[in-house]
């Protein structure tokens, strides 16, 4: 943070809001510990990052830091005080450590704009588009893996919610949505699981079952290696999604230059709901061709061998592929053109 107190810019143009830039930032926090044992309260937290906006961030976020502190998410390291909220400062001498005090006012520009442009210079790198030129790149694979997943997983969700529309009459609701991208996406993109948790702004046991909770406890964040690599997954799909997306311009509600009347602005409110802004920007792609493109890269490095594969990572591609398959077999013309309907009408309500 020091850092991005001194080298950032404060200019407010150009800053792109992630609510994943504040579990990011507790991760990389060097006077800190993650602590696997309590990772079941982490996923309250998640729940509550889709309540969180460029208006309310700074009163949020040293209230979500200070939960995941009393929960023993994390615990400061030993030469620091155990003791809250003040306790997370060094004991030492703040000079001998390069430390400084901050007004208010450098404080808010510090928490909404210097931290969220440090955070995404910081991770810029895992983005597609910097990953796309080069195919090298050590996360080329497990992005196409995550990207495949994600496409798949909307398509088979709109292919449900039009069975179940023409077989039972019935819609499925956010709830049963929600559980279904969580279950169909788990193994292969975390970026959509968690996102899906984030956007769902609820009690998570409504969504998520014992089983579910568990799986998440141990695959995502057993350790700090797995938390942080699903956290980044999860900020890079958001990052992606919103503002990197060639088929849709980043709302402005999350624009910090725009000048906001509350009083009108309710359509506003509701339209940047998380649940309601991924699902537009994950539908304004062509589901298909990216799933296909991503189908082929993997593909392409299976074929010409230019990555080492797991016999568990091989095996996770085959699932793909089949899932994949299975839903090129049932796309006839005629349920080509009746999946283009809207499924997830019930999210914007």
């Amino acid at each position: 943070m020091y850092t991005a107190f001194t080298d950032m810019k404060l200019s407010r143009s150009g800053i792109a809001f992630n609510p994943w830039s504040l579990l990011l930032e507790m991760l990389d926090d060097p006077r800190l510990a993650y602590n696997a044992s309590n990772a079941r309260k982490v996923i309250v937290a998640i729940g509550h990052l889709g309540w969180i906006t460029p208006e309310n961030v700074l009163q949020q976020r040293p209230l979500l830091a200070r939960y995941l502190l009393r929960a023993g998410c994390f615990v400061p390291h030993k030469q620091y005080s155990s003791d809250l909220p003040t306790g997370v400062m060094p004991k030492l001498d703040a000079s001998n450590l390069g430390g400084v005090d901050l007004t208010p006012a450098q404080l808010m520009q510090l928490c909404q704009m210097q931290w969220p442009r440090f955070i995404a210079k910081e991770y810029e790198h895992i983005l597609p588009s910097a990953i796309a030129a080069d195919r090298q790149h050590a996360d080329y694979l497990p992005w196409c893996r995550s990207w495949l997943s994600t496409n798949l997983s909307i398509l088979r969700l709109r292919a449900a919610y039009v069975k179940r529309r023409v077989l039972f009459n019935s819609r499925m609701d956010k709830c049963t949505q929600s559980r279904f991208l969580i279950r169909d996406s788990f193994e292969h993109s975390p970026g959509l699981v968690l996102n899906t948790i984030m956007s769902w702004g609820g009690d998570f046991s409504k969504i998520l079952n014992p089983y579910t909770v568990a799986g998440l406890c141990s695959t995502y964040f057993g350790d700090y290696a797995k938390i942080k690599e699903a956290v980044m997954q999860a900020w890079q799909l958001y990052e992606w999604l919103i503002y990197h997306n060639p088929h849709m311009k980043p709302p402005a509600r999350l624009d910090a230059n725009v000048q906001r009347c509350d009083g009108r602005l309710s359509k506003q409110l509701v339209d940047s709901l998380p649940s309601v802004l991924l699902y537009k920007a994950l539908v304004a792609f062509d589901n298909w061709e990216e799933a296909t493109c991503s189908l082929n890269d993997l593909c392409r490095s299976h074929e010409d061998g230019s990555v080492q594969q797991s016999p568990k990572l091989a095996e996770l591609d085959n699932k793909l592929f089949r899932r994949y398959l299975d839903m090129k077999r049932t796309r006839s013309p005629k349920r080509r053109a009746s999946t283009r309907s809207e499924p997830n009408d019930t999210l914007s309500k």
